[in-house]
């Protein structure tokens, strides 16, 4: 064991992240380009950014996943139809 992993948990072990609970909540992706989490509440129709604080977009209806695209360069403005909270 060296220095830099003696700190870590063993493997297979959990680490909470976050304490916002989720209906159904699924399709996390790491951005690259802008080092955020993303991820979606299917059932309530959320999509997450992991910002300082984190973002929550409310869709009208169900989301069923998210993706960073092409092009976009990160704006905070909520997906089509969505309104930010």
């Amino acid at each position: 064991m060296t220095d830099q992993t003696k700190n870590r948990p063993a493997s297979g072990s959990a680490i909470a992240c976050t304490v916002e609970q989720t209906l159904l909540g699924e399709g996390v992706r790491w951005d690259t380009r802008r080092d955020e989490l993303l991820r979606v509440d299917i059932l309530a129709g959320h999509v997450h950014r992991r910002l300082a604080p984190v973002r929550v977009y409310t869709l009208p209806g169900t989301v069923g996943a998210i993706a960073p695209i092409e092009g976009d360069e990160g704006g905070s403005s909520p997906p089509t139809g969505g309104s930010s909270t």
